[in-house]
């Protein structure tokens, strides 16, 4: 197969979140949840600028074509671009990083955090256990809660 032929067949994707870079490489595709509904990119798609919606995040990577990455997202913007995909999301934590355990043991902090403060920043605290509830939600819907 020659050189062309294969990059022809994925595409450059860059998943930012806020505080870092949560995956940077070729894929061959990228399957997510927009305000209009079910998506999936690949290789040579139109130029598209979208919201995403809370959800999972399913990326096909070029390394393993067979099994898919997962992403808990907030939302965010999806940007594709001829040969490039950037997506932009508040929070995103990979689904194969994480256990039940672990996600309870962050919203019980979140939550007694909250309990605790003596000048309450509400609108943070919140907005993290918002954050954390809904990727508990997602991982319960598509069978991820599991214990390590």
């Amino acid at each position: 197969m020659s050189q062309s032929s294969t990059a022809e067949k994925v595409v450059d994707l860059s998943l930012i979140s806020q505080k870092k870079v949560l995956f940077s490489g070729k894929v061959y595709s990228v399957c997510a949840q927009t305000d209009q509904g079910g998506i999936e990119i690949l290789p040579q798609h139109i130029p598209l600028i979208c919201i995403l919606q809370p959800g999972v995040l399913r990326i096909k990577t070029a390394n393993n074509n067979t099994t898919a990455i997962e992403f808990l997202i907030e939302g965010g913007l999806l940007n594709v671009q001829p040969g490039k995909i950037n997506i932009l999301t508040d929070t995103g934590i990979n689904t194969g990083e994480m256990s039940a355990s672990e996600l309870e043991d962050a919203i019980f902090k979140s939550k007694e955090r909250l309990r605790k403060q003596q000048q309450i920043d509400f609108a943070a605290s919140l907005t993290e256990l918002s954050a954390l509830s809904t990727q508990q939600r997602v991982m319960r819907e598509i069978g991820k809660i599991r214990e390590r």
